[in-house]
């Protein structure tokens, strides 16, 4: 069984109370993502994606 790539845009806001190179998901964004608790994510920036579409 081969897994599949997921490629899925997730709206990020900046917070003073995490670190910088870290970020928080929630429960929902986890599930989206099928990841679980320190697995290692990588984040890119989406350029001309408008909010909410």
């Amino acid at each position: 069984m081969v897994k599949k790539r997921r490629n899925i845009v997730l709206t990020c806001l900046c917070s003073d109370d995490i670190e910088e190179g870290r970020i928080q998901m929630n429960k929902v964004a986890c599930n989206n993502l099928r990841v679980k608790l320190e697995v290692l994510v990588y984040v890119h920036k989406c350029l001309n994606t408008q909010y909410g579409k």
